[in-house]
């Protein structure tokens, strides 16, 4: 399943990369965040603006078949830009979570139901408790639920990762690899160790110290 429209991928050369990556492999490879071990999903949508289909990692945060998008921007006071585009058409939004896309439904959360799904996002990506102290924004949540829940593309329809669904035919290429993308900011230290930039990287937020101009056609 794919939106329709013209793809647009990302200025940023790593999430270019990684989506590419991802996609090639259905989500064999380029399925974690650099060498954490801790799974990305894609998420498609389309630019409030532009109407293009864009393409982004995020950290992967699911439970009972539901997906939490946390917009953190590593804590920088603005949102990132993908949520306006959420926001604008959240009837045209597909995540993928292995082999393919598949369609989900975008709601924004808030009061005991955000504050649930924030601690699983914490569990899930630590450093997001951390980027919510930073800014005076409440950091928005927004569920993806699947548009079809028996779909087999779908986690918890007795599908493991990387094995494959009626919309992708079995890989000879065995086990799914847990390889993932190094972007070269994050070559070195320890995977929490540049916080502010690793949850901008991951929000599509500006590197520290540089406008977000490259970041703002996501948008359109």
């Amino acid at each position: 399943m794919q939106l329709n429209g013209e793809y647009e991928p990302s200025p940023t050369g790593w999430v270019r990369e990684q989506v590419e990556l991802y996609e090639r492999t259905g989500g064999q490879e380029g399925a974690t965040l650099r060498d954490t071990g801790l799974p990305i999903i894609i998420v498609h949508t389309k630019g409030r603006n532009s109407g293009k289909v864009r393409k982004i990692p995020l950290m992967k945060v699911e439970h009972a078949g539901e997906y939490a998008l946390v917009g953190s921007m590593g804590g920088a006071p603005k949102n990132p830009v993908w949520v306006y585009n959420l926001e604008a058409d959240p009837d045209n939004v597909l995540i993928q979570d292995g082999p393919e896309p598949f369609a989900v439904s975008i709601r924004k959360i808030d009061g005991d139901e955000r504050a649930q799904w924030w601690e699983r996002a914490v569990a899930a990506f630590p450093p997001y408790a951390e980027y919510q102290e930073r800014t005076s924004r409440v950091i928005p949540v927004y569920i993806a639920t699947p548009a079809d829940p028996r779909h087999p593309c779908v986690r918890g329809n007795g599908r493991t990762h990387g094995a494959p669904c009626c919309c992708h035919p079995a890989s000879a290429a065995g086990p799914a690899k847990r390889r993932s993308l190094e972007p070269p900011a994050f070559a070195h230290g320890p995977a929490w160790g540049r916080g502010p930039m690793l949850g901008r990287r991951m929000g599509l937020g500006p590197h520290p110290g540089r406008r977000s101009r490259q970041q703002e056609p996501l948008s359109r």
